[in-house]
């Protein structure tokens, strides 16, 4: 079971803080996938707001963006696709396909 409010995640009874509030997170084949709040992050570079952590809270990695746009962050985790692939949505208009195990964006659609 994942729970999450404000900084802290809790996997299985064991729980960690992250280093900004959480907006969304999700459990997926052993990795916590999360989307950090953008407005935390410092202003004039992409928010590096979808993270990967095991569930102890040790950092896995950070997602590619679809963008270089400086103004670019993740906003919604829409949830698992078929392919296995997190289904999450950015600032910019893209529905991306980011594989869970890594954070590689794999495929990403301008939806806008």
């Amino acid at each position: 079971m994942l729970t999450f409010s404000g900084h802290e995640l809790v996997v299985g009874g064991h729980g960690w803080n992250a280093e900004h509030p959480v907006l969304a997170a999700l459990l997926v084949e052993g990795v916590v996938c999360v989307i950090l709040d953008f407005m935390t992050f410092p202003c004039g570079q992409q928010a590096a707001n979808l993270r990967g952590y095991s569930r102890t809270g040790e950092p896995l990695w950070v997602a590619e963006h679809p963008t270089n746009s400086t103004t670019d962050y993740y906003v919604s985790l829409e949830g698992v696709g078929d392919d296995g692939h997190l289904l999450v949505g950015n600032f910019a208009g893209f529905r991306c396909r980011v594989d869970p195990g890594s954070g590689r964006l794999v495929r990403c659609e301008f939806t806008k």
